[in-house]
């Protein structure tokens, strides 16, 4: 299997262990399956762009910051994801 978003992947697993949220809720609150997170969690996908945003906005509601903010940080990480495919 391969791993295509390994940087997105940590990334949303450290907000689920830092911000204390499990992943059922957040399938719950996208209205997706819960293999679809698992797919977000294990590294095998990033969400499409709605499903981004509202994942962006569940997390703001677990922390106490702006949704720019954590917009921003999971933005680098799929960035980062990019430039490791392509280089």
């Amino acid at each position: 299997m391969k791993i295509r978003a390994p940087n997105f992947s940590q990334w949303l697993c450290r907000q689920k262990r830092l911000y204390k949220f499990q992943y059922i809720h957040l399938a719950s609150y996208l209205d997706v399956s819960p293999q679809c997170i698992d797919s977000y969690a294990n590294g095998r996908s990033h969400p499409q762009v709605m499903k981004f945003v509202k994942v962006i906005e569940f997390i703001t509601v677990h922390r106490n910051d702006t949704f720019e903010t954590i917009l921003l940080e999971a933005i680098s990480s799929i960035k980062k994801d990019i430039n490791e495919t392509t280089i």
